[in-house]
């Protein structure tokens, strides 16, 4: 899946949700035509560099269990 990052990140502290795309062009496209300050953004602060960032989604369940391993190492 890909999103749109701010610094890397998929969700900041002012975000509760986001959009997914199954394409990484989709996303570029889409991210091309919003190039400026989110409507609850500072505007007197710099434009935030966005970028798109492909990740795997993990079952919950199966990230649990992968955590729960590495605890027990």
């Amino acid at each position: 899946m890909y999103f749109h990052c701010t610094d890397g990140k998929v969700i900041e502290e002012n975000v509760e949700m986001t959009w997914a795309y199954r394409k990484r062009e989709t996303a570029q496209s889409t991210l091309k035509t919003s190039p400026t300050h989110m409507m609850w953004e500072d505007k007197k602060k710099p434009i935030p560099k966005k970028s798109v960032e492909g990740f795997y989604l993990v079952h919950e369940s199966l990230f649990e269990k992968e955590v729960s391993q590495e605890k027990s190492k």
